[in-house]
């Protein structure tokens, strides 16, 4: 059994004002159990009966065809909160590889017939802050919204009778003015310019994969390359678009450095015993082993040495690097 990794998603949509009926089972209902990591929003039409307010409910429920079913009325069905067959084959698209729609994107099946049916307002504004919140919940921008029929134009028309730039100027709209003000991280790639990418840039110097003087607000081959390999480091799809994922990557603290102490001075002695007195010290020590030993000047001459015996170094000697201890 496949449990949803978003078991407060309805708490969440609820929180941006939609109309949520929960199917039930809808936490553990799945087309399959492999990979869901969703970070786009995919748009449909149900291509369903002309009338009543979500007649295509049962079948998509029943065939796991969509995560969520919207009513001509705006109200939000939420069918599935794992991986659905929506999609199908098309892409790539968006920072989406080719035919992984049903692993990267959450789908909306909008009620209706798809053959010149008008779009009910409170439907279309319910479209729109559906894919508002679902944005949100993953912190990317309107740009992740996208449309069957741009992720397969060659076989699909949905959502008919829609204009998806249109319909991400409104999604853009409501992320703006929406729960706490929220306007999401834009989706980088090679070609684009300014404040975003120069942060995309400074990120990527935090984490070591730029240097400072590579940041010159401009999306590049060398910022791509750049990108590419941190997305590799962090096992994410290096395809080299700054998605929302990789975003969450970037803001993550770089991994601590590990410090490898460096080996203690090894002093051989020829066996003799090696007493040893540092420039401007008024201490004695003698070396053992790896460590230094405050030897008192009654001592070292109880044992019979003398001062001929003493080596006099410098403070910067490696023995100083010696820890010290004690006379025992």
């Amino acid at each position: 059994m496949v449990t949803t990794a978003y078991p407060n998603l309805e708490e969440h949509l609820r929180s941006w004002g939609l109309k949520v009926v929960p199917v039930s089972g809808w936490k553990t209902r799945s087309a399959n159990s492999t990979t869901f990591t969703p970070q786009a929003v995919l748009c449909h039409h149900t291509a369903g009966a002309a009338t009543g307010n979500a007649p295509s409910l049962r079948y998509i429920t029943d065939n796991v065809l969509s995560q969520f079913v919207l009513g001509r009325d705006g109200t939000v069905h939420i069918v599935s909160g794992n991986r659905c067959n929506h999609a199908g084959v098309g892409g790539p698209l968006r920072g989406i590889p080719k035919d992984a729609g049903n692993r990267y994107t959450w789908g909306i099946e909008a009620e209706n017939t798809g053959r010149g049916e008008p779009w009910p307002a409170v439907q279309l504004e319910a479209y729109y802050k559906l894919a508002a919140a679902l944005c949100d919940m993953h912190r990317v921008d309107q740009e992740a919204v996208f449309a069957h029929k741009e992720w397969a134009p060659t076989r699909k028309t949905d959502p008919n009778g829609i204009t998806m730039s249109s319909f991400r100027a409104e999604v853009a709209k409501r992320l703006s003015a929406g729960k706490g003000g929220f306007v999401a991280d834009p989706v980088l790639r090679i070609g684009d310019s300014g404040q975003a990418v120069t942060n995309l840039q400074n990120a990527l110097v935090k984490h070591k994969f730029l240097v400072s003087g590579q940041v010159d607000g401009d999306f590049g081959p060398t910022t791509e390359k750049a990108l590419k390999a941190f997305q590799s480091a962090r096992k994410l799809i290096a395809d080299g678009v700054c998605g929302p994922a990789t975003w969450a990557a970037l803001r993550k603290a770089p991994p601590a450095a590990v410090v490898v102490p460096a080996p203690a001075p090894q002093v051989s002695t020829g066996g003799k015993r090696m007493l040893v007195q540092f420039k401007g010290d008024n201490y004695v020590y003698e070396v053992v082993g790896s460590s230094l030993i405050h030897v008192s000047a009654d001592a070292w001459r109880a044992r019979g040495l003398t001062s001929a015996n003493v080596t006099i170094v410098d403070p910067a000697h490696p023995l100083s690097k010696l820890p010290r201890k004690n006379e025992y």
